[in-house]
């Protein structure tokens, strides 16, 4: 099933999981998370000029964390092998490509 709207469902699970509302997303790309297993894609945004606001969490995400690191510390922990989800590990990737093309 392909999302309609992947800039709204981002939206809308940015302030469901973390409270957070987001003044601008920008379109990052989009990834397989199981290539050759599974059609499900996932839609990777960059979230700007957050506001603080009530999270509104699923039964199921009642122990969500949310934690903020240096960008330095969040590197460490991905080379290290603290973090080590293909998602994050991806998703990271999209966002230092945009980066190094913005200047």
């Amino acid at each position: 099933m392909e999302v309609e709207f992947p800039e709204e469902l981002a939206r809308g699970e940015l302030k469901e999981e973390t409270g957070l509302e987001a003044a601008e997303m920008t379109f990052l790309g989009t990834l397989w998370i199981a290539y050759g297993f599974t059609r499900q894609k996932q839609h990777v945004f960059l979230a700007t000029g957050l506001k603080a606001t009530e999270s509104k969490r699923d039964p199921e995400e009642h122990d969500l964390a949310v934690r903020s690191f240096a960008v330095e510390d969040f590197e460490r922990m991905m080379l290290d092998g603290t973090i080590r989800d293909n998602c994050t590990l991806s998703a990271w990737a999209l966002y230092v490509l945009w980066k190094a093309r913005q200047s």
